[in-house]
């Protein structure tokens, strides 16, 4: 039995394909890096501060927004269910580390507020997240500075 001959074609990579996989790859990546930034909290606009410092995320985060929504830990919720559930998660040996995340443009009656309601409970330490602030930066307000 005779078999026709293979014409001799060269052989090629198809480069689109293994573009198409490369692209997908960086877009899981820029989606787990967005996930892992929003970790922390709400998105919101946080003040900045020349004097902030990294700090290990504590696992209760309590966020005001500049809409006045209340958030506990990524889930809408009144301040009176918020101080519940803080209740609860209380231990004698050890502080409770709450992140406040407040919006720069909530009242700051709001923000002090919350912080009274949350300090009201024993044994909770206030952690108040900000972002850093560039080092050229001009006060907020020369009013008041220094």
């Amino acid at each position: 039995m005779r078999l026709p001959d293979d014409p001799d074609t060269p052989l090629s990579i198809n480069l689109i394909s293994m573009i198409d996989v490369i692209f997908v790859i960086l877009a899981f990546v820029i989606l787990a890096a967005v996930q892992l930034v929003r970790l922390t909290g709400m998105p919101v606009n946080l003040p900045p501060a020349a004097t902030s410092e990294a700090q290990p995320v504590p696992p209760v985060t309590v966020t005001l927004r500049a809409d006045g929504q209340i958030f506990f830990n990524q889930t809408p919720t009144p301040l009176p269910q918020i101080i519940t559930a803080l209740e609860g998660m209380q231990t004698p040996e050890q502080p409770l580390v709450v992140l406040l995340n407040a919006d720069r443009v909530v009242p700051h009656g709001d923000v002090v507020a919350v912080m009274d309601q949350l300090r009201q409970l024993g044994g909770v330490q206030l952690a108040i997240a900000t972002q850093p602030a560039p080092i050229d930066s001009a006060p907020v307000n020369p009013a008041i500075a220094p």
